[in-house]
């Protein structure tokens, strides 16, 4: 997954050296997309798939015996999601700070992200390998056609993942959401005399920053209140988003003061997304963890490319508060997209909720058995 992505990576910096035609840059740009889609939806499950591991072995260590698996799964969440945002913050104020101050060209940048990458890529060998369990040896021969489907199955076959299916669409429609509207239109409209890249860069920042910072708190909270309460204050998050700007439409008057407290809502939810439900999706697909962990980079690039095709095809006649005239000249009913984000995160709480009283009906179920067995057994020594 690394290695793809450093093909990307090596794209976007080729593409920016201006040393392409017109006709080239087009094709490379987009083949680098493609390449970091796929590097992402592998890089993704690998390493969720790891992650369930890592979280199992760490409960089996004897000095860690009280610690339950759920916990387990939640603390290396709340670490992940905290070092992947740190990083992330670090790397979007960083070039708007050298392209104002030092008027760093955007090919230096890429360049110095490739080479990071590639130094990534070589960590891995450090990486600790473990070794299959009894159950993954019995699936070392599967066929290939087998494994690459894991993830439909799993979304065929388990009815929790059908019913965790808002969460990714959310998660989806809402990347739409911020990038196409948000970065795209209301800080283009509050800012006209700005330079909106090293605008956005700034707000971005206050997401990742945001992210990182609620990262170390999730899993204590999650302690008192539940990892199902946390997930739901985070589509929360993502519904206040959209109703503020429902409640507020006029985009070239929000300002500082008003994108500052969308971007830290956004910083929340995005925390609780990469953190919380990562732990949920290792705890209720414990069985199958690459098939849970590939439906969501995909479910989550599905949706976000249906909400970006949404964010822009609804048109409107005439000029006014929800008929918005976006960067193509063209006027946007920006209503109808944000009626539709609010539906979708009204649903994905009720999907939650579904999905956990099926998760719960199934631990009461194996427990039982558990139980059953054992009295069996007793009755056997009598």
């Amino acid at each position: 997954g690394f290695n793809i992505a450093n093909i990307y990576l090596s794209c976007i910096t080729v593409a920016s050296m201006g040393v392409l035609s017109p006709l080239l840059k087009g094709p490379v740009v987009i083949f680098g997309s493609v390449a970091g889609g796929v590097a992402l939806g592998i890089a993704w499950t690998a390493q969720g798939a790891y992650f369930a591991r890592a979280a199992r072995e760490y409960t089996s260590i004897p000095s860690n015996n009280t610690i339950l698996p759920h916990e387990a799964t939640s603390m290396f969440a709340a670490i992940f999601s905290f070092a992947v945002f740190l990083g992330e913050a670090f790397f979007r104020i960083l070039p708007a700070f050298l392209v104002e101050q030092y008027h760093v060209s955007w090919t230096i940048i890429f360049g110095s992200y490739t080479v990071c990458s590639v130094i990534a890529a070589f960590g891995y060998v450090y990486v600790h390998e473990y070794q299959p369990t009894e159950e993954e040896l019995e699936h070392l021969y599967d066929s290939a056609f087998t494994k690459a489907t894991a993830a439909w199955r799993l979304f065929w076959e388990d009815d929790k993942m059908k019913y965790m299916t808002g969460l990714n669409a959310i998660y989806g429609f809402m990347s739409a959401f911020m990038l196409s509207f948000v970065n795209g239109e209301v800080v283009r409209q509050s800012f006209p005399q700005h330079d909106t890249s090293s605008t956005v860069s700034i707000l971005l920042t206050v997401t990742s920053a945001v992210a990182a910072l609620t990262s170390l708190i999730v899993d204590d909270v999650s302690h008192y209140i539940g990892k199902g309460l946390v997930v739901v204050s985070g589509i929360c998050a993502y519904y206040i988003i959209v109703f503020l700007f429902v409640i507020h439409p006029e985009l070239n008057n929000w300002g500082w003061s008003g994108l500052i407290p969308i971007f830290v809502l956004n910083g929340v939810a995005r925390s609780v997304f990469e953190s919380t439900l990562r732990s949920e999706f290792a705890d209720f697909f414990p069985y199958e963890p690459e098939g849970a962990f590939a439906n969501i980079p995909f479910q989550n690039g599905l949706f976000a490319a249906v909400g970006f095709f949404l964010s822009i095809s609804f048109t409107c006649k005439f000029q006014d508060d929800y008929c918005v005239e976006y960067q193509d000249g063209d006027l946007h009913n920006t209503l109808v997209f944000e009626l539709i984000c609010m539906t979708i995160a009204l649903l994905a709480i009720l999907g939650h909720w579904r999905a956990s009283n099926l998760f719960e009906q199934e631990r009461f179920e194996e427990e039982k058995e558990s139980l059953s067995r054992t009295d069996e057994v007793k009755l056997a020594l009598v």
